[in-house]
């Protein structure tokens, strides 16, 4: 490879300076941590264009990196490999890197789900604060959140086999026991001597850091499995399946957001007065996302010639 000229080089030095200051684990598409890394580099430099930035990234002279950033090109592992050795990333961060773009390339269920767990080991392996490691752990597997719930209520008993058994989804007692293990060291729940068993430290688990983002994504993601299942497996007394598609203006739909927040926190309200004597655990979920638009979403890019 030849000598780079020295502005590239000037370019090069901040391009690095700012990869090493993101974390691609902390990302789950190839094409919006680029762009994130592009836009603090073109904030710490005079000009910078979307040419440049290929060239720095091993592209070559193009805008090969904006069509990434677009969604518009997957790269291939060769140009992957290339632009993680051009942002000098950290072994963990380079291998977090590839996964990025072969996630956001995936589209078999069972590949994603399995290129999201490697994510997540990467995430882990980045912490170097064991607490903000936990609180991932507590995040990146969906049951431990319901044991949490589960320990307040009335007859709990920490034997494995009986949570398993009141679980309306299969895991296996050694995922219960780690579970129950966790929240200890989270000071979430401690085991009580006298009653013989665990019982809650805080009312509501709540983090410390900015570390779970990833995490949330995955438990967020199998929280709406577990309502398509209840459809089926859940007698339709005991559930309440709704949907609402709504054409809105952008305001309201601002305003139908915030609407659902404060209803989310008037929900939370409403169990904490009806917590004593608590017989069941719930999952409500919400989700509401654009689903057709008349506008181009497509916004005019400042792309340089």
């Amino acid at each position: 490879m030849g000598r780079r000229p020295k502005g590239q080089m000037a370019r090069l030095a901040i391009l690095r300076e700012t990869a090493a200051e993101m974390q691609p684990s902390s990302y789950l598409d190839l094409g919006s941590y680029l762009a994130s890394v592009y836009q603090r580099s073109k904030s710490r430099l005079e000009q910078y264009s979307y040419k440049e930035f290929s060239l720095d990234l091993g592209l070559g002279l193009g805008n090969s990196s904006w069509l990434i950033i677009k969604g518009r090109r997957l790269p291939n592992l060769q140009s992957v490999e290339r632009m993680a050795t051009a942002l000098d990333l950290a072994a963990s961060e380079r291998k977090a890197f590839v996964l990025l773009a072969q996630y956001s390339e995936e589209r078999n269920p069972h590949e994603r789900e399995q290129l999201l767990s490697d994510l997540l080991s990467c995430k882990r392996q980045s912490l170097g604060d064991v607490e903000a490691q936990m609180e991932l752990d507590f995040y990146r597997e969906w049951h431990r959140a319901i044991i949490f719930e589960m320990v307040g209520l009335q007859n709990f008993t920490s034997d494995t086999a009986w949570i398993a058994q009141h679980l309306n989804a299969a895991i296996t007692e050694k995922e219960i026991k780690e579970s129950l293990e966790i929240l200890e060291k989270l000071g979430c729940i401690r085991f009580d001597p006298e009653l013989g068993r665990h019982v809650k430290v805080v009312k509501d688990f709540e983090s410390k850091s900015e570390v779970p983002g990833i995490g949330i994504i995955r438990f967020h993601q199998k929280m709406i499995d577990l309502g398509k299942e209840s459809i089926e497996t859940v007698p339709y007394q005991e559930r309440e399946i709704g949907a609402l598609t709504l054409a809105v203006t952008t305001e309201g739909m601002d305003i139908i957001k915030k609407s659902i927040q404060s209803f989310r926190s008037y929900l939370m309200f409403l169990a904490a007065s009806h917590a004593t004597g608590a017989d069941t655990v719930m999952q409500l979920n919400m989700q509401m996302f654009p689903i057709a638009r008349s506008t181009d979403k497509k916004q005019k890019s400042n792309q340089e010639s």
